[in-house]
């Protein structure tokens, strides 16, 4: 994770006080990459963080089994990679 990504997630006090939300987060990137994402991924982490502050008013996020964090994370950043493509900032 480099300096950027890291600045994201520290900056905002809702991600950053749930330190496994962070630590998911972190996984979750990694785990874009390796499906094949190659876009640049503070992009890719910023259009996510956006999408989950958006729901963290009606999910508690922090009362999710990690598995199921996990798996939300995956479609969130699922999601954010197609909002991407689709805006041409990431290659299909």
């Amino acid at each position: 994770m480099n300096e950027d990504e890291f600045v994201q997630i520290m900056e905002r006090p809702t991600i950053a006080k749930n330190a496994r939300l962070a630590q998911q987060l972190k996984q979750v990137l990694w785990r874009a990459e390796m499906k094949g994402f190659k876009g640049n991924r503070a992009e890719l982490l910023r259009d996510a963080i956006k999408l989950i502050r958006a729901e963290r008013s009606h999910i508690a996020m922090d009362a999710m089994h990690n598995s199921v964090l996990a798996d939300y994370l995956d479609d969130v950043v699922g999601e954010a990679v197609g909002r991407l493509v689709a805006a041409g900032d990431a290659p299909a």
